[in-house]
């Protein structure tokens, strides 16, 4: 069941499909980090998700994550909620 602070119940991994990788997808690039159209139609955890999330883990310089997991292949239900919790602090900029 997810927190009151974050919307998955769990973590994520490569290959994966669905509503909670859309919204990882989203998280991603609300926080800069864009992924790839097909993936986003798609809902699935491909190479450019494993991309953006090497580059969301990049900023964060976490020494806790371990080394398997710094190629993006992951993410635990607390990166998850980190994400989350960064993605919700961001200004929104509209142009138009």
């Amino acid at each position: 069941m997810a927190t009151s602070s974050s919307p998955f119940a769990e973590g994520l991994s490569n290959k994966q499909q669905g509503r909670s990788v859309a919204l990882l997808q989203r998280l991603l690039a609300d926080v800069g980090h864009p992924v790839a159209e097909h993936e986003r139609q798609e809902q699935r955890y491909g190479g450019s998700t494993m991309l953006a999330v090497q580059q969301w883990r990049a900023g964060e310089l976490d020494p806790a994550i371990p080394a398997e997991r710094l190629d993006g292949s992951e993410l635990s239900k607390e990166d998850l909620v980190r994400l989350w919790q960064e993605a919700r602090s961001c200004k929104r900029v509209v142009q138009g």
